[in-house]
């Protein structure tokens, strides 16, 4: 290890060392209150458009129905990013990989299933271009909980056989 490197692991160190046990500190929560408010204003705006897409019936083809899945899915998603304003109110200003993963699990499921829904949509799109007409659903014959079960099934197996998390501390890296 070279001179520059040692520095960096001590300067690390000293930066954990001095802020591991202190009180809610204001570079840490002026650090945070972007991402708390920037989620907020996020997960309020999705809501907006499945409201909307709800509310209008001329929003209900295939495309704005897998757009609001895709909002819905995304304001799961900001959701995680409460985790560093949580830590940095509460004083904690540090905590561990494991417990972090466990908080943000649903947000990082959450971003794997956006993926996969643009996916869909830009599929449901060609179609539309190719054929030239717009599907929409029979409110009789969709069975949301068949779709949602589809749709799913592949970010589900992905974290199911995902066995690269790591178990320790970054230290290694």
């Amino acid at each position: 290890m070279n001179s520059s490197e040692e520095a960096q692991v001590i300067n690390e160190s000293e930066l954990y060392l001095r802020f591991k046990d202190a009180r809610p500190c204001w570079p840490f929560i002026g650090l945070s209150l972007p991402f708390g408010i920037l989620a907020t204003v996020g997960i309020v705006m999705n809501t907006l458009h499945i409201y909307v897409t709800i509310k209008t019936k001329s929003l209900h083809g295939t495309s704005f129905i897998l757009l609001a899945l895709v909002s819905a899915f995304e304001s799961v998603h900001l959701s995680g990013q409460y985790l560093f304003p949580f830590v940095a109110l509460t004083g904690q200003n540090f905590i561990g990989f494991t417990l972090a993963a466990k908080i943000c699990a649903p947000s990082f499921f959450a971003l794997q299933c956006i993926g996969l829904l643009m996916l869909s949509t830009g599929i449901d799109r060609l179609i539309s271009i190719r054929d030239g007409t717009e599907f929409r659903f029979p409110t009789s014959d969709f069975r949301f909980p068949t779709f949602l079960g589809s749709e799913f099934r592949f970010p589900i197996s992905e974290k199911i056989l995902d066995v690269g998390i790591p178990t320790s501390d970054f230290r290694n890296f």
